[in-house]
């Protein structure tokens, strides 16, 4: 969502389609979903804020993993770190609900890789986690380097971490 008409050459066309969407009568509320981490600007962010409503501060944020070893194995776009990204937006919005997806079972990912996930999970305090073992699909980038994950992978997404973590 927050690449909307980037592939025309127009980075700011998610903005003026803000503009135009928000002041709409009868809209009651607006929420963006599926915004890769490094669409989340500081500008994106700031003209949400002064946006108010119907703008609902509820961020769907795909990280799909946090390891930059696992992300470029995925072929996924650079970003700042997810902890960047998680206090941008909570900086702009400290009651934003911060929902997010993440993919496990890549082949070569390691318990470290693992373990950096779970930590992120544990500090991001996000109100929803999906957790999906790797599924290649149709034809993206990074289908060559992958294959389904092993049951043993998709059983270390299951269960392990309770949710939400004890003591939070």
């Amino acid at each position: 969502m927050a690449a909307y008409g980037r592939d025309l050459g127009r980075p700011d066309a998610l903005k003026h389609l803000l503009e135009r969407l928000l002041p709409l009568p009868g809209l009651k509320w607006l929420r963006l979903l599926y915004l890769y981490p490094s669409g989340l600007t500081e500008d994106l962010l700031a003209f949400l804020a002064g946006a108010g409503r119907p703008f609902l501060p509820y961020f769907d944020i795909p990280f799909q993993h946090v390891h930059p070893e696992i992300l470029a194995a995925m072929a996924r776009p650079k970003a700042a770190g997810a902890d960047a990204v998680v206090e941008r937006v909570r900086r702009y919005f400290p009651e934003a609900a911060i929902r997010s997806t993440v993919i496990v079972g890549l082949p070569g990912e390691r318990a470290n890789h693992f373990q950096a996930l779970l930590d992120f999970v544990r500090r991001a305090r996000l109100q929803h986690l999906g957790v999906f073992p790797l599924q290649p699909r149709g034809r993206h980038p990074g289908r060559d380097h992958a294959r389904p994950g092993t049951p043993r992978t998709s059983r270390r997404a299951g269960p392990r971490p309770s949710w939400p973590p004890s003591g939070k």
